[in-house]
């Protein structure tokens, strides 16, 4: 643990800040450079904050920070209308590369 003190206004602020920065993230590749300084503040300041064994810190460090798993898109949803598709065990290091290579079918 750092030996950085946090009052309660400070460590909001951080958290707010680190929070309104994840947005930008949203249009970078998972483990990017920025995103891997975002994530490492982010555990510090949990780390700091909480403690290494609270809910908080543990919950973020466990994210896997890539899509596993089956499940359907599709419906309203789809830009393209065109029924369902489905995903498995799909994982990118670009956010948005994945679309053409989705299996289309019906659902």
């Amino acid at each position: 643990m750092s030996p950085h003190r946090w009052t309660k206004e400070a460590a909001l602020e951080e958290l707010r800040t680190l929070a309104q920065q994840s947005m930008a993230l949203e249009r970078m590749p998972r483990h990017s450079e920025d995103h891997t300084r975002w994530s490492l503040r982010v555990l510090n300041v949990l780390e700091d904050v909480f403690g290494r064994k609270s809910r908080y810190y543990l919950s973020f460090a466990a994210i896997p920070w890539a899509q596993t798993g089956t499940f359907i898109i599709g419906g309203l949803s789809d830009p393209e209308g065109s029924g369902c598709r489905l995903r498995s065990n799909f994982t990118s290091s670009k956010t948005n590369d994945c679309w053409d290579r989705v299996p289309r079918g019906p659902c």
